[in-house]
C-alpha cells in the first residue's frame, strides 16, 4: 500500500509534535527536587522570616529586636487610634442604602453615602501615612 506525499507530510507532521511535546515535558521536569518549592516559605514557613508579626520586609531589613517592638508599638497605636474609623466605614458600607429604593434610582442617596465612606477614607489614609512616617523616623 502506497500513501500519497500529503499523507506522508501529515504523519511526520503528527509525529514531530508528538516528539517535541514530550521533550517539552521531559526537560521541564529536569533540576526541579521533588517536593515543595525550595527558598523563602511563605508566612513564616520553613526557610521563611520569623512569624514576629511584621511580615518580609522587618526580616529583609534585619531590624533588632528593640526596632521591631518600637514598630510593634507604633502600629499597634495606628490600630486602636483608628479602630472607631474603621468601624464606622464599615457601618457605612453595611448600611448603605439601596441605590433602587422604592424602583426609582436614588443618585442622591449614593452620592452621599459614597461622599461618606470617601470623607472617612480620607481621614484613614492620613493616619496611615503618619504611622508609616513615625515608623521611618525612628
Amino acid at each position: 500500500m502506497k500513501l500519497s506525499l500529503k499523507k506522508k507530510s501529515g504523519i511526520i507532521a503528527i509525529i514531530a509534535a508528538l516528539l517535541l511535546a514530550m521533550a517539552v515535558v521531559a526537560f521541564s521536569q529536569e533540576g526541579r527536587p521533588p517536593g515543595p518549592p525550595q527558598g523563602r516559605g511563605f508566612r513564616g514557613g520553613p526557610g521563611g522570616p520569623p512569624r514576629d508579626g511584621l511580615g518580609l520586609i522587618a526580616h529583609d531589613l534585619n531590624l533588632t529586636d528593640d526596632q521591631k517592638a518600637q514598630i510593634k508599638k507604633i502600629t499597634a497605636s495606628f490600630e486602636e487610634s483608628t479602630k472607631v474609623l474603621r468601624e464606622q466605614l464599615r457601618s457605612l458600607h453595611e448600611g448603605q442604602a439601596d441605590p433602587l429604593k422604592d424602583g426609582t434610582f436614588d443618585e442622591a442617596g449614593v452620592r452621599a453615602s459614597a461622599q461618606a465612606r470617601a470623607n472617612l477614607q480620607v481621614v484613614c489614609e492620613v493616619a496611615h501615612a503618619r504611622m508609616i512616617s513615625e515608623i521611618l523616623l525612628k
